[in-house]
């Protein structure tokens, strides 16, 4: 499970993982957020498959095709 948190400008400010070796790949949210990554950026990259770090994928590319769903509706 891995549950990250974004403010208004799609910048990563905090996130909690659990599960398998979740120690190893939630470390890749750490430059993510101290070099203010945005989420479409993060949807754009490129990771191994099939990797446990793949749920990092799966989350920003989730979190972004919400928001466009969202501002498509408005």
């Amino acid at each position: 499970m891995l549950k990250v948190i974004f403010n208004a400008q799609d910048l990563v400010v905090g996130a909690e993982a659990v599960g398998a070796h979740a120690g190893e790949w939630i470390q890749i949210l750490t430059p993510v957020i101290k070099n203010k990554i945005p989420a479409k950026e993060m949807v754009d990259t490129i990771f191994t498959y099939p990797t446990y770090s793949e749920i990092i994928k799966k989350a920003f590319s989730r979190y972004y095709r919400t928001k466009q769903m969202k501002s498509s509706v408005k």
